[in-house]
């Protein structure tokens, strides 16, 4: 018998892998600059290589030859839906949903009822050969907000730096909770179609959609949740886990609960982001996992395969399918009319209802990104298996079916470039960063942090030049503590060229051990314009950096230590030397507390506690609001201190 060489394998299925890790393994290497420079989301560059590797250009990864692609592609999504509810659950902060409840109510019923009905009007103005109960159909699959496309403003350098805390966690919150709520609009509309009656229609989308689906599962997620979160605990307490177990135990979790609830025939996106929310609602999961970031990459994987899956299944063909009433022209109108007017009318309208939307800025800023993404293409999968269903004793079929995926695959498609690409253009402002660097050194020469290039000699220095030759004055005055004060607002360096340089075979040495602080209390937000500059005799409105500087001394004095930190211009900066070092660091070491981030606007300050979601908007337009606004971060400070305690002494209490 000979042995004969195994012969190369080009099939489907290896091609269709080569393709789906080649992309995560290119991307990769070009990720930061692609996301934290072009701004461009990892959903849009997997898009479009799902097009060129797809039927349109290279035919490379096909997956129409796979047969019955429907409901592979409706179980491809379901998973990767579950998994990022279920991350979204686990990533709001403590008691979130408790205390955001009112907009978050806001979110999932009069919001969502309008871009249904908004987006069908659109559907059946513009396709003619259906009425307007059967665009509710396809409007209802592209009315929940994708948790993957939100991403790209609720996580990351842009939404770190633009986008204040409490709008983030709204985003997320209502991403992960209308992607289950889709349902009971999708089967409103096709039970009115399937049942002879209305009355028959509502009783059943009743009893059996809003109790069984909806809020059975809401049931099943918080015990599923509850439960599993205490079991956790137990098991690592008593050291019966591993951190590898122990780090993919949500995912693992997200996923047996979307087979157990749909065994039952519940909603199992809803009960995943049920349980991902009763699961971290004391905040322990999270904290303990916030620095494995496994979450995030099973994530980034995961995303770029799924949305280059779905370019390759977008059908091209059928946007120019007259036989069923679509042209190009207008499936695009559609599809600008849907991303203007679906949410963003609605949401500036509701902004007074909505305790976390502070101004009209927010509001238009939320009512914009409201991207359809996987969500969207699972629900058309769902609704279009539905329709057959209802008319499979027909033997001529509706055209409603043959519409279903062409519409909502050309609107995901519009979304992800339109969303994926402008996300610069619509920010809520610049972060301005203060740090408080204290260098501890032994009276060593020799600097081991120091910015990864040359210096240059130019007139005009960067930021980050500015601040290594700082840190090198600061440096030379000897043995002991030197603090400095350094204006970061308009430096985008990012954080791995400040790392300590691995290169240097002395940076390990005790003798050359530098010590340093970061401290970032203060998060000014400016409008989308350039930043402003105020001199001494600007007429204009003083904005808040102005009023930290003016009101450092009065501070002092009613208070005995400073709660802000100034922002010191570059000369000043530069002038603090050795000497001052002591008077430095008494006035800048007295931060205000790290949960708290101040953002400024051109009428407003909005003071907010980043794991509290509790926000104070003080109206720059009141003559008082420079004491109002030390009068809240005070306030705020105590509040957050007392919940410490209180924290530490229930603690305590559970440990004995």
């Amino acid at each position: 018998m000979t042995v004969e060489v195994i012969p190369g394998e080009i099939s489907q299925f290896t091609v269709g892998i080569a393709i789906l890790s080649g992309v995560v393994v290119l991307f990769g290497f070009v990720s930061m600059f692609i996301k934290e420079r072009l701004f461009i989301s990892e959903a849009f560059v997997a898009l479009v290589v799902g097009i060129i590797a797809g039927p349109l250009v290279s035919n490379g990864f096909n997956p129409y030859q796979w047969g019955d692609t429907d409901e592979i592609t409706k179980q491809i999504t379901r998973c990767i839906i579950a998994i990022q509810v279920m991350a979204v659950g686990i990533d709001l902060p403590k008691h979130y949903l408790k205390r955001e409840w009112i907009t978050f109510s806001f979110l999932m019923l009069p919001v969502m009822i309008f871009m249904w009905l908004v987006s069908g009007l659109f559907i059946w103005a513009f396709i003619p050969p259906i009425d307007y109960l059967n665009s509710l159909v396809i409007a209802a699959c592209v009315c929940p907000t994708d948790p993957i496309l939100a991403n790209s403003v609720v996580k990351g350098r842009f939404a770190e730096k633009h986008v204040p805390t409490h709008i983030r966690n709204a985003l997320s919150a209502e991403s992960g909770g209308n992607d289950g709520m889709g349902f009971p609009f999708l089967f409103l509309a096709l039970f009115l179609i399937g049942e002879p009656g209305v009355g028959k229609a509502i009783g059943k989308w009743i009893y059996e959609t809003c109790l069984f689906q909806i809020a059975l599962s809401i049931v099943i997620g918080i015990v599923v949740g509850l439960v599993a979160c205490k079991i956790l605990q137990w098991s690592e307490r008593n050291r019966l886990i591993d951190k590898p177990s122990f780090l993919c135990f949500g995912i693992a979790l997200a996923l047996f609960l979307m087979s157990m609830t749909g065994f039952s025939g519940s909603d199992d996106v809803l009960a995943c982001f049920a349980a991902g929310n009763a699961f971290s609602w004391d905040d322990w999961f999270r904290r303990e996992t916030e620095e494995a970031h496994l979450q995030d990459v099973i994530d980034m994987t995961l995303n770029l395969t799924v949305f280059v899956y779905i370019g390759a299944i977008i059908p091209w063909r059928e946007f120019g399918n007259q036989e069923i009433g679509l042209t190009p022209w207008r499936l695009v109108v559609i599809a600008i009319l849907i991303l203007l007017f679906r949410r963003l009318p609605i949401v500036l309208a509701l902004k007074p209802f909505m305790p976390a939307i502070r101004t009209y800025r927010e509001a238009m800023f939320s009512g914009w990104f409201g991207p359809m993404g996987v969500g969207a293409v699972f629900l058309s999968m769902i609704a279009k298996e539905q329709m057959e269903k209802i008319y499979e004793d027909q033997v001529e079929k509706p055209v409603i079916i043959e519409l279903i995926s062409p519409v909502v695959l050309f609107i995901v498609l519009s979304s992800t470039l339109v969303h994926g690409s402008t996300i610069p253009l619509f920010q809520l402002g610049k972060r301005i960063r203060t740090r408080t660097l204290s260098i501890t050194s032994t009276g060593s020469s020799n600097i081991s942090r120091l910015r990864k290039e040359e210096l240059g000699t130019s007139d005009e220095m960067d930021e980050t030049r500015r601040n290594t030759i700082i840190n090198t004055i600061q440096r030379n005055g000897g043995s002991g503590t030197r603090t400095v004060t350094v204006d970061m607002a308009e430096d985008d360096t990012p954080e791995e060229d400040f790392l300590p340089n691995d290169e240097d075979p002395n940076s390990s040495r005790v003798d050359d051990l530098h010590t340093i602080r970061f401290a970032e209390p203060l998060n000014p937000r400016a409008g989308p314009q350039q930043p402003r500059h105020f001199s001494e005799d600007s007429d204009e409105r003083e904005s808040l950096e102005t009023v930290q500087r003016s009101s450092d001394e009065e501070s002092s004095a009613e208070e005995g230590e400073a709660s802000h930190i100034p922002i010191l211009e570059p000369e000043q900066a530069a002038e603090q030397t050795s000497h001052e070092a002591p008077k430095a660091k008494k006035r800048h070491h007295a931060n205000i507390h790290p949960r708290i981030e101040v953002w400024e606007e051109t009428h407003h300050v909005v003071i907010e506690d980043t794991s509290n979601a509790k926000n104070i908007v003080i109206d720059k337009r009141d003559p008082d609001w420079r004491k109002k606004f030390r009068a809240a971060i005070k306030e705020l400070e105590a509040t957050i201190k007392k919940t410490e305690e209180e924290e530490e002494d229930e603690a305590s209490a559970k440990e004995k």
